[in-house]
């Protein structure tokens, strides 16, 4: 756990600590996700650049963290990216 690591209200404990431990020592900002139409249910879409959530209720999309600025068709050539799914 990093000093300025902020968990919002709301965000499940289980995937704080699991996205704490993956980031190098690196300060993570969590929080739930909510969609404008306020559905809490997303389908995930991933590639080694990035992920982009679409929204269960009214399909809106929106890129997680900083993905839009390294989501683009050119790094699908040899990525396209795929549903991701809980194990």
């Amino acid at each position: 756990m990093h000093a300025d690591d902020q968990v919002g209200e709301g965000a499940p404990a289980e995937l704080a600590a699991f996205l704490q431990g993956a980031v190098d020592d690196r300060p993570v900002k969590i929080a739930p996700a909510v969609c404008g139409c306020g559905s809490r249910v997303f389908f995930v879409l991933v590639n080694a650049s990035g992920a982009e959530r679409e929204c269960s209720g009214c399909g809106s999309r929106a890129f997680i963290a900083d993905s839009g600025e390294y989501w683009n068709e050119e790094s699908w050539e040899d990525d396209e990216p795929g549903a991701a799914g809980c194990p």
